[in-house]
Order: structure tokens, then sequence, then C-alpha cells
């Protein structure tokens, strides 16, 4: 049986990471591996472990780049951003059968492919959907939480364990999940690397999950903003300046840097929290996209066109490269 999460009336976007001290540290039971195929970090028959033999680079076997720089003296390459670990572009390395989309390619060398190979479970391909450039589109279903949305999983890597260090993970989408949708519909999943342990008092989370809206909320609760943890603990980063739920396209980040935790949109910082050193390698969990767990919950309704994630300490040069190539790419 699923444990019932905890009703949260907290209106935010955040991203979960860290042990966080300060007395806005709190605890939060979220959803995650609840069991099911798709739980599982081994269905992705085309995926594997890290390829690469560096794993705070783009791989060993990796041909060097220049990323340009943020004066855009030359176009702004991603692909040579130092430590980049995971790039998703709905534009390239997306494999659908009838526009359902089985296999979306990583474009760095260490192959952290997402899949999704359960069709009730699988996003469809949405062409011209943000400044006329394709997006996955993740469905939340119906039927509350009995039912299933739509969602893609990356199988475990060493390239995604990211311990007690800096990392960055930014997410081009748009979502209008609302509180009356329920528990099961009502917030977004991002992005999320992070196992929970219901058996626990309370329960814990071990790793990084980036949502839109509050992870559990109530029908009819107010809740508007980004949601980001990183901690075993539940400690949290929130934004709640603005609604983000309008199926208006932003580019949505998460960075860590020493200890500090940060959620950007749009390439602005909109809330910080430091103390938050937590390890997020959650060994053997997949990283999930568009749900979380079956896809039973947490199931986001919107588009996704690309993400990005950076192990280690990402550079001030490539941080205003990536933001603007993004921000220009997108029309954001």
């Amino acid at each position: 049986m699923r444990a019932q999460p905890v009703a949260l009336t907290a209106v935010t976007i955040t991203f979960l990471v860290c042990a966080c001290g300060g007395d806005d540290s709190v605890q939060i039971p979220l959803p995650g591996n609840e069991g099911g195929a798709d739980s599982s970090t081994t269905s992705d028959a085309n995926g594997g472990q890290d390829t690469g033999t560096n794993d705070t680079g783009i791989g060993a076997d990796a041909t060097p780049v220049d990323s340009g720089g943020p004066d855009n003296s030359q176009p702004f390459n991603p692909g040579g951003v130092n430590g980049l670990v995971l790039w998703l572009d709905a534009a390239k390395g997306v494999q659908a059968n009838a526009g359902h989309v089985q296999k979306w390619a990583d474009q760095t060398s260490f192959k952290n492919d997402a899949s999704q190979f359960i069709s009730g479970r699988q996003p469809v391909v949405n062409n011209g959907v943000i400044n006329s450039l394709p997006a996955l589109h993740f469905d939340k279903g119906g039927g509350g939480q009995n039912s299933n949305g739509s969602m893609v999983l990356i199988n475990d890597a060493a390239s995604l364990q990211w311990n007690t260090g800096d990392f960055y993970v930014v997410v081009v989408g748009q979502f209008d999940n609302i509180p009356s949708d329920g528990l099961s519909r009502g917030s977004a999943l991002l992005y999320s690397k992070a196992a929970f342990g219901w058996q626990n008092n309370p329960p814990t989370q071990t790793g990084p999950a980036l949502y839109g809206n509050q992870p559990g909320i109530q029908n009819n609760t107010p809740a508007l903003g980004l949601f980001g943890i990183v901690s075993t603990q539940g400690s949290q980063v929130t934004s709640t300046s603005s609604p983000y739920n309008t199926l208006k396209p932003h580019q949505f980040a998460v960075q860590r840097v020493g200890g500090t935790l940060s959620l950007r949109v749009d390439g602005q910082q909109v809330s910080q929290q430091a103390q938050c050193n937590a390890n997020v390698d959650a060994v053997g969990t997949a990283a999930r996209i568009g749900a979380d767990g079956d896809a039973a919950f947490t199931r986001m309704n919107g588009d996704i066109a690309e993400v990005l994630a950076v192990k280690g300490q990402l550079s001030g040069n490539d941080q205003s490269g990536l933001e603007g190539y993004l921000k220009n790419k997108y029309g954001l």
C-alpha cells in the first residue's frame, strides 16, 4: 500500500537537495519510488552506466569544444560546458512511434538517455510549441491517484551522483498544473533523482528534486511557485514571487554552490538558502522527468523542451552563456 502524502499548504516552486539549517527548514514527506515497473533503474535497455572516465566533464572520449563566451562573439555551444553530464533537447535524438516517445537521447558522451517503454506512460512530441520549437508533452492523466501520467526515466550512473558538491540543473518548459487537480495532479515534476524512505519517521529523501507547485498539496490550496528539495530531512528552497502554472515557458534552474542552494528563473536568482550540504547521490535511483515513482504522483501537465545538468562547479562564463543561449533560443 502506498503511504498517504502529507497535505501541504505552502505556495512554492522549490528544489530539495540538502539538510538545511535555520527556522525555514521544514520536513516534508514527498512521494517517490512507490514501486512499479517505472521505478526500476534498469528499465532502459539502451542505458547503462557512465561511458566517460571523467565524471566532472563531458567524457574523456569527447572532443573539447569552445563553448563561447557571454559576449556572443561566437555561437554558444552547450556541449562545451565543463562538467556537462546531461543534455536532452527535444529537437535532437527523440525516438518516437506514432508520436509517442520511447527514447530521448542524451547529447553528451555519458549517454544518460531518457526512455519509457510502457506505452500508456509515454510523452508525445509537441511540435512548434515553444518559440516554434518542439517539446515533449507530459500528460497528468486522469482518475486521481489510481491512474498514471507520462514520464521518462534515466538510469542511475556515476555522472548523475553529485555527492555533497556543486551542481546545476536547468529545465526549459511550461505547465498548467493547478491545486484543484488534486494531490496526484496538482504538482508538476520537472526533474528528480531522489529516493524516499516512507518507513522512516519522518519520511526521508536522499536526492534532488525540482517541482512546479508544492508536492502533496490539497485541493484548492494556492500553490503557484517553484519548489526545490535536496535534503534527507525535506529541507527546501522555495520561490513564491510569481505564478508559474500559466502554460508560459520559462527556464527553471536549481543550483548548489558551496553549500548554498538557489532557484533561478529565466537567468535570475529568485530564492536561495544556505547550509545545504547533504549527499545527493541517491545510488540506485533513476532520474525522472514528468512524473514521480510509477507515474501515479506529482504528474506534470505541460511541455519540456530541454534539460541540462552540470556536475561540479559551473563557471560564471559558462552559466551566463548557457542561460543566454536558452533565453534566445526559446524567446524567454
